[in-house]
């Protein structure tokens, strides 16, 4: 939308492939309002879907990447703090879309934070109102409903703690 805004202070490099003939398209869509404030060198590879909703703002402090295939879906607030690692096929999202519930409490977005040099791996999902907090990784094939502690790795569906205390390198 041209009221959307997209802010760039760093080196930004969108849809890196590794296979030379196939193609993968990334897709950034920026409704309404919506920001996407990209504050240091980060890279996105091929394949990644990237929606930022009405008013919603999508925040990556710089560092790290997106592997490929990766979904986004930003409907209220998205933080990546510094040196985020994203594996490949992994879907975050900090919005249920307007599907109310009646339920006590229930709100159909809450912001999500991936901390400081936190790894999600492959085919992980976070789900709204997460905190993946710094060091945190996340297993492939995890399902995220709930904070993850820092430097904790976490696993499974639902997600239970598999070690603490892990600390890794890039």
């Amino acid at each position: 939308d041209k009221t959307a805004q997209i802010k760039v202070a760093g080196l930004v490099k969108i849809g890196r492939n590794y296979y030379g003939r196939e193609i993968k398209y990334t897709k950034i869509l920026l409704r309404r309002n919506a920001t996407m404030d990209i504050q240091g060198d980060y890279e996105f590879f091929s394949g990644c879907d990237i929606q930022v909703h009405n008013n919603a703002t999508f925040t990556i402090e710089g560092g790290g990447d997106t592997n490929m295939n990766v979904e986004v879906v930003c409907g209220n607030n998205i933080t990546f703090q510094k040196y985020v690692y994203v594996g490949r096929n992994v879907i975050i999202r900090d919005t249920n879309g307007e599907h109310f519930i009646s339920r006590q409490g229930y709100k159909t977005s809450r912001p999500v934070v991936i901390g400081t040099h936190a790894w999600l791996c492959d085919r992980s999902t976070i789900m709204p109102g997460v905190h993946v907090k710094p060091g945190g990784i996340v297993g492939a094939n995890a399902y995220v409903t709930s904070d993850v502690d820092a430097f904790t790795m976490v696993s499974g569906n639902p997600v239970r703690v598999v070690d603490e205390e892990v600390y890794w390198k890039a």
